[in-house]
């Protein structure tokens, strides 16, 4: 059986680690590139600084699809549909 302060450092351990991950998750929202009406965004993910190789992509607007691993190492591109 656990007990109350082990329980209360879990619970305290766990709120910090989904505040890290929420604030994580609404800065990289905010640096996404809007989407107008007829236009499509396509993220494109790199595995290091130089952009040397592709590992993934997501693409959005007028159609939604995805393909590899999403890195820090990333470039948008907006395109018409």
């Amino acid at each position: 059986m656990i007990g109350k302060t082990t329980r209360i450092a879990l619970a305290a351990a766990l709120a910090a680690g989904l505040t890290m991950a929420a604030s994580t998750l609404s800065a990289s929202a905010a640096t996404r590139p809007g989407v107008g009406q007829g236009e499509e965004v396509v993220i494109t993910y790199y595995n290091n600084a130089q952009h040397s190789t592709v590992v993934g992509q997501y693409e959005f607007g007028c159609t939604v699809s995805s393909w590899g691993e999403s890195t820090s190492y990333e470039s948008a591109s907006e395109y018409a549909c």
